[in-house]
């Protein structure tokens, strides 16, 4: 008996054993296969959906700080700060829209008290973020030196600055002038202390003899102190001191 013989009296012998493998192969295999073939398939879908989902949740986490951040950053920008002081109803620091001026915050704060010098105050200037403002008294002072554009317009202290340089230059000239005419007027002179025996004798009255004695006496007793001490000399009388005293100096 060949093998195909064989083959076939197995298969007629376990015929009802063969039919029932067939059959629950085939019912394994309708069960198994589509849910082998749809399991990536999901498995795919789900895990895209899943990174869609986080980085979109990311995304609009991101994008409304950043449009919170400008937002803030945009109202903020619009107020300044300042600190008002001094002779005024409410002092405090007082939060305004940026571009407002010293007359709108004093405004605010109440306006100055009675006694209050408003002179000093430059009620058009442009407020500044941190900027402080005192509010003197009459006959007071800021005694705040960082305020800013409040004690006075600049025009008006570049004017007193330049008020007090003129009266200091005037005053230099006035010196340096009158130093000029005393100067100018003592060239013409002789001087007794330093003169020669040729200049003495240009002197009215004065001549070899007298020329010499003022040089001896000069020698003896030091320099002259005051033109008066030349009548001290031998030779000069009242009348020739007289003569000579407008052309004579020390």
């Amino acid at each position: 008996m060949d093998f195909f013989e064989q083959l076939r009296d197995f298969l007629e012998e376990h015929k009802k054993l063969m039919v029932a493998l067939a059959v629950f192969a085939t019912i394994g295999g309708s069960l198994l296969i589509p849910n082998l073939c749809s399991l990536p398939s999901s498995q795919t879908e789900f895990s895209m959906d899943s990174q869609s989902e986080s980085a979109l949740s990311s995304f609009s986490g991101s994008w409304a700080n950043v449009s919170n951040f400008s937002v803030s950053n945009s109202v903020n920008s619009d107020y300044i700060y300042v600190d008002v002081k001094g002779a005024i109803k409410h002092p405090g620091v007082y939060k305004v829209l940026n571009g407002k001026r010293v007359g709108d915050v004093l405004s605010l704060a109440g306006g100055p008290l009675d006694g209050a010098d408003t002179t000093q105050i430059n009620f058009a200037h442009k407020l500044e973020d941190q900027m402080v403002i005192y509010i003197p008294k009459v006959g007071e002072s800021s005694p705040i030196e960082n305020t800013v554009g409040v004690s006075g317009s600049d025009d008006k202290i570049d004017q007193n600055e330049a008020n007090s340089a003129a009266e200091t230059t005037s005053s230099a000239q006035m010196q340096t002038d009158s130093t000029s005419q005393d100067q100018g007027g003592n060239d013409d002179k002789i001087n007794l202390n330093t003169a020669s025996k040729e200049q003495l004798m240009q002197l009215t009255g004065i001549g070899d003899k007298k020329a010499d004695e003022i040089i001896a006496y000069r020698q003896q007793n030091g320099n002259f102190k005051t033109i008066d001490e030349l009548k001290n000399v031998s030779g000069i009388g009242d009348k020739t001191f007289e003569k000579i005293s407008s052309q004579i100096t020390v």
